[in-house]
């Protein structure tokens, strides 16, 4: 069982990275695969994403306990906006 959980730990964090107080966007994530998932972050919150033919199409993030979040901007270049 230990392969599945290194698998699985590797995954989530291709997708989406929550160290050092700075959210990051699937910085690892292959740039012919796509997903739609989600993963857990600090303080009980959670990443949405989708990637599709290596474009990130959705961000979403539900915050969990009050708490300040930075962000990489997923989209370089490009504006991001938050609502």
């Amino acid at each position: 069982m230990e392969p599945v959980g290194v698998v699985a730990d590797a995954l989530q964090n291709a997708l989406v990275q929550d160290y050092d107080d700075l959210l990051r966007i699937a910085p690892a994530w292959p740039k012919d695969w796509n997903v739609d998932g989600s993963v857990s972050i600090a303080h009980r919150g959670r990443v949405y994403v989708q990637i599709s033919t290596g474009q990130i199409n959705t961000v979403g993030i539900k915050p969990g306990d009050a708490q300040d979040l930075k962000i990489r901007n997923p989209w370089p270049g490009r504006n991001a906006k938050v609502g």
